[in-house]
């Protein structure tokens, strides 16, 4: 009798298991995210921009703000491609003046070893706390309770955040940092240098992620994707109420550490962001956001890259007083 009902658990257990790869399979298939080894933060789809569906936050946002924090055009674009390839794996970004960049990251895969790393880090109170109910400002508080041998439970290790690994190696700082087993690979599969425009490209995708991915946190204290709550689903990043409608408060404080880690590079202070973190995010409509952003690249760079948004139909368009 108790051998019938041990292998009825597992079979239970093995049920619920599957039904659960299932949902999430499904949920990343109906929200139009393929292939789902690939990045989820992908309102700039293929369609508005001719280039791989990917992440209006770490390309379009981020060449403007590198600009505006004094790199050049070709610096800028190597950050911002190099950011999103992260999520990609290999990225291409718009042509410019001659040629388009295209860069090749390994070892970040969301679903590789390093997943959890790149793309579900947590970080110190060293970083802008978001401004939302529940929020901590040490990320790890969420998990202080979690399952140790459930890796997306677990409570951070003693060397801290992961974020603040990142950083450290991306900079050249001293404190922990990541394994020479989870650090970046560039195409010929070497690791990635610190202190170079793609550490800082890598190190930027992180912020943003740390961020987009914390009401999950907050919500289930849980680092991954799942189908429920909302705020754990992969639509969170596509959906007008995730990333750009519900989760504002923590794209903006996003925005604002991206700000600060490229003046940080270049030895400033980080401060005084620019109005375009504020236009850029108010912007609920996704072809709106990366014409907005290309548009004003453009006028920075002296580029002619055209995105038409005019086929659209008629929409809202920015929040007031966010």
């Amino acid at each position: 009798m108790t051998h019938k009902r041990t292998r009825a658990d597992k079979v239970a257990r093995y049920a619920l298991t599957t039904s659960l790869a299932i949902a999430m399979a499904a949920a990343m298939l109906l929200s139009g995210l393929l292939p789902v080894a690939r990045g989820y933060n992908a309102d700039a789809t293929n369609t508005i921009t001719g280039l791989a569906t990917h992440a209006s936050f770490h390309y379009e946002m981020v060449r403007v703000l590198a600009m505006q924090a004094g790199f050049s055009k070709d610096e800028a674009e190597e950050i911002a491609v190099a950011g999103e390839a992260v999520d990609l794996g290999t990225f291409t970004g718009y042509k410019l003046t001659n040629r388009a960049i295209t860069m090749t990251i390994a070892n970040t895969n969301r679903f590789g070893p390093n997943g959890l790393l790149y793309h579900f880090a947590r970080r110190s109170s060293q970083y802008e706390q978001a401004p939302v109910p529940g929020s901590q400002g040490n990320t790890c508080e969420y998990f202080k309770n979690g399952n140790p041998n459930n890796k997306y439970t677990a409570p951070c290790t003693n060397k801290g955040p992961e974020l603040d690994w990142i950083r450290n190696w991306a900079f050249a700082l001293p404190g922990p940092k990541p394994t020479s087993s989870q650090l970046p690979l560039n195409a010929k599969g070497k690791p990635v240098q610190p202190k170079t425009l793609v550490a800082l490209g890598i190190y930027l995708h992180a912020i943003g992620d740390t961020y987009s991915h914390e009401k999950c946190m907050i919500d289930q204290s849980w680092r991954f994707h799942k189908p429920n709550p909302f705020s754990c689903n992969t639509s969170w990043h596509t959906d007008p109420r995730g990333d750009f409608g519900e989760g504002t408060p923590f794209t903006k404080a996003a925005a604002n550490e991206v700000w600060k880690a490229l003046q940080q590079y270049r030895g400033g202070a980080g401060s005084n962001q620019p109005s375009f973190i504020t236009e850029f995010i108010a912007i609920k409509v996704a072809c709106d956001r990366v014409k907005f952003a290309v548009d004003t690249f453009n006028k920075l760079a002296g580029t002619n890259t055209q995105i038409n948004c005019s086929a659209a139909p008629a929409r809202a368009r920015r929040r007031k007083g966010k």
